[in-house]
């Protein structure tokens, strides 16, 4: 359909052919009655001197096919990658134990692996079938270069001598060999993206009450957290601190984006209610108290008193070491060993 549309607007993507069907010649038509409405419209919304690129023209094509030849050689530099790995040997228990606890190891590298060449394959296969393209082979893609001559290596040869590999597999290879970063979320905390550890309707639920909470006891939370009597040090406990982040307005065009530093008061956020250990490690335990003969409302009663009590311990502790400082304590302490 946009390809007959790029015709009718005077495009040479759609080659014509006495051979076309009735209903093609028939959309072909409407679409050249429409084609001038369609491009005064976009001689309306954009600026003056805009030249309509076609789609399927012969300029984009070229740069598709690149496009397809490179996705094919990341293809063949990430399958040498994986050769050269091979099968990997069994792991142990304690090696299983560290991956499920969120350690890096070679079967996370071998995945990753497998999926990158999954997806470079995919890309390549929908490119292909988008622009009616032929997919590139291995044969094509040996003189094609990026800055040097791209090969395939031999079992036994060694991969880290990188003056017979390309730009591209050396690239591939230092990617493929680095650890996952600890990436921190510079935004407003309150709305940070949904963790995988965290249930996602319990999330929108609890994070929908805590602004409701907010907004109607914004004022008094702020009081109590900013007073220094006891009630201002049980809100400390249960109250998130105020905070600052960077608002990032993206304004479109060349223009650099606008930050805006914002200050968030002291709050109530529920969200960490709604991680999955949580939940889990509560339905565990009422489970096992079912199986005891214990009433599950008695151990929920039990489990918030026993929050309760350990809340007032820590803001009683807090409270009471309000004017302590240790200073105060070695220069009183020296002061008694000279006397």
């Amino acid at each position: 359909m946009i390809m007959e549309a790029e015709g009718s607007m005077g495009g040479s993507s759609v080659p014509s052919s006495p051979q076309l069907g009735a209903s093609t010649l028939l959309r072909r038509a409407v679409s050249a009655t429409t084609a001038n409405v369609v491009r005064q419209q976009m001689g309306d919304l954009e600026e003056p001197g805009f030249v309509y690129q076609p789609m399927f023209g012969d300029d984009v094509r070229s740069k598709v096919n690149q496009l397809v030849r490179l996705l094919s050689q990341a293809w063949q530099a990430l399958d040498v990658e994986r050769q050269v790995h091979g099968p990997q040997e069994s792991v142990s228990w304690w090696g299983r134990l560290g991956t499920f606890l969120g350690a890096w190891g070679p079967q996370d590298e071998a995945l990753e692996l497998r999926r990158s060449l999954s997806y470079l394959q995919s890309a390549t296969n929908d490119l292909c079938h988008l622009f009616k393209l032929q997919s590139p082979t291995i044969s094509s893609l040996g003189s094609t270069t990026l800055d040097s001559p791209l090969t395939r290596s031999e079992p036994g040869r060694d991969v880290a001598d990188s003056r017979d590999l390309s730009f591209l597999q050396r690239s591939v290879q230092r990617v493929a060999r680095q650890r996952p970063c600890n990436i921190s979320y510079q935004g407003n905390p309150d709305t940070q993206p949904i963790r995988s550890y965290e249930i996602t309707f319990f999330v929108r639920i609890l994070h929908a009450l805590s602004c409701y909470l907010n907004d109607k006891y914004g004022p008094v939370m702020q009081a109590l957290y900013q007073g220094d009597s006891f009630s201002g040090h049980l809100a400390k406990q249960l109250l998130c601190p105020p905070t600052t982040y960077q608002r990032v307005t993206k304004t479109g065009g060349d223009r650099a984006p606008v930050r805006e530093t914002v200050r968030l008061p002291p709050r109530v956020c529920l969200r960490p209610l709604a991680q999955k250990q949580g939940l889990g490690f509560l339905g565990f335990l009422l489970f096992f108290a079912y199986t005891w003969g214990y009433s599950p409302l008695l151990v929920a009663f039990l489990g918030l008193v026993w929050f309760a009590l350990l809340t007032f311990a820590r803001a009683t502790v807090s409270w009471g070491l309000r004017g302590f400082s240790w200073s105060s304590v070695s220069s009183s302490l020296r002061e008694h060993l000279h006397s």
